[in-house]
């Protein structure tokens, strides 16, 4: 899907869940250890991946350093979702 302005769709929640949820596998990683190594409580984190919450940059970037990436490539994850 393409905006008006050319630009590919934005990400939705359930999207930036989902490439927190892809990096996280891919780590092999159990939602309880990324949590606990990125800060926030097991709960939580389980809402984003579910796409139910809505988390600040800085919990975005906790997430995205535990994993080992950025926090543009866990951007980029979810805009290919938004746009595949």
């Amino acid at each position: 899907m393409v905006s008006r302005k050319g630009l590919p769709a934005p990400p939705t929640q359930e999207q930036l869940g989902a490439a927190v949820r892809l990096l996280r596998v891919e780590h092999e990683m159990t939602v309880e250890r990324l949590a606990t190594a990125a800060g926030i409580h097991w709960t939580y984190l389980s809402g984003i991946e579910r796409g139910i919450r809505n988390p600040s940059w800085k919990v975005l970037a906790s997430i995205a350093h535990t994993l080992g990436v950025r926090t543009s490539e866990l951007a980029r994850r979810a805009e290919d979702l938004a746009n595949s």
